[in-house]
């Protein structure tokens, strides 16, 4: 992953923001990935009153915010005006809030 993060060429239209992607979209999946196991064991827990499953859904939950607070950092970052980008607050936004 680090060669495709360091040394990838950049894009023609949006230059060096487009390599936050690399990062970006991985760790949006595994948070709702997480976010939609940590709902079914909890599914599973209340229905069937099975503990383990709660344990497991508790177990989840510091890995589902650590990847969803990755996430939105990077999407903040991603998210400066570049050519041909509709739009974004980016880090500027972020700091006037």
């Amino acid at each position: 992953m680090s060669l495709a993060l360091f040394f990838s060429p950049e894009d023609y239209k949006q230059g060096e923001i487009v390599r936050i992607m690399y990062i970006h979209v991985p760790s949006a999946w595994l948070a709702l990935g997480i976010y939609g196991l940590i709902a079914l064991l909890s599914f599973i827990s209340l229905v069937w009153s099975n503990s383990i499953a709660g344990v497991l859904a508790h177990a989840a939950a510091p890995a589902g915010t650590v990847f969803s607070a990755i996430c939105l950092i990077t999407g903040v970052a991603s998210g400066e005006k570049a050519p041909g980008q509709l739009g974004g607050y980016g880090m500027q936004g972020l700091l006037q809030c």
